[in-house]
């Protein structure tokens, strides 16, 4: 079903280690994006047009109030498709997301349902900071496993901007500031290359941000 923004993320669904020498934490600071899974319904009544809710998500993107919430919309069609009635519960706590879902979800048509009465159907809208789906090498298992094993000593936190295109692919990587080992460095951003996320919704490139903390185990040092 749709698209997502920076420091955000929305899902809208159909609803029917290292060792003993130093220790690799690894914690992302993700940007955001719009996510959307479409479904058919068990009784016909397809969803076949407008199902990502695009409009609403889009619009929900654009002008994101960094505010964590989860709403569930109840879609009503008649025997034909066509929308009849639309419930958002609970009510997003934004009256301009509620309109952009309101307005946006009336445009959706299901195929004719096959006994020819109304149907509900709920979505399930999550809006939450940006959980862009790492789908490959999420973890940087091989560049922690080695700073684990090549420790130097020295305990400090770096952060590690990735940057991937709309098909998910790994197109640049900055780490800031260095670790100040170009052994580590090197090992992180070609360990980081390896990554794949999810395609954007919109096609265009985002950035995820990762930090870092390289630690003694047993440190009570954290990431600040």
């Amino acid at each position: 079903m749709i698209n997502f923004i920076r420091s955000f993320g929305i899902t809208l669904l159909m609803f029917c280690s290292l060792s003993n020498i130093t220790s690799a934490q690894m914690t992302n600071e993700k940007e955001a994006e719009v996510k959307s899974i479409s479904a058919e319904s068990k009784y016909g009544g397809r969803c076949i047009r407008n199902c990502s809710l695009s409009g609403a998500t889009s619009y929900i993107q654009r002008n994101f109030d960094g505010k964590e919430r989860t709403v569930k919309i109840k879609v009503t069609f008649d025997g034909n498709g066509k929308v009849t009635n639309v419930q958002i519960n609970p009510s997003t706590g934004n009256p301009d997301y509620d309109i952009a879902i309101m307005e946006d979800a009336r445009r959706v048509r299901f195929s004719p349902t096959f006994d020819g009465k109304s149907k509900t159907v709920t979505f399930r809208i999550n809006i939450v900071k940006y959980g862009s789906e790492c789908i490959q090498n999420c973890a940087l298992s091989r560049a922690t496993s080695y700073i684990q094993r090549n420790f130097d000593g020295k305990e400090r936190t770096v952060k590690i901007k990735v940057t991937f295109d709309g098909n998910g692919k790994v197109t640049n990587v900055q780490i800031i500031p260095s670790t100040g080992n170009s052994n580590y460095d090197s090992a992180i951003e070609r360990e980081a290359r390896r990554m794949r996320f999810s395609p954007t919704f919109d096609g265009k490139s985002k950035t995820v941000r990762f930090r870092i903390t390289i630690v003694e185990v047993g440190s009570k040092k954290i990431a600040k």
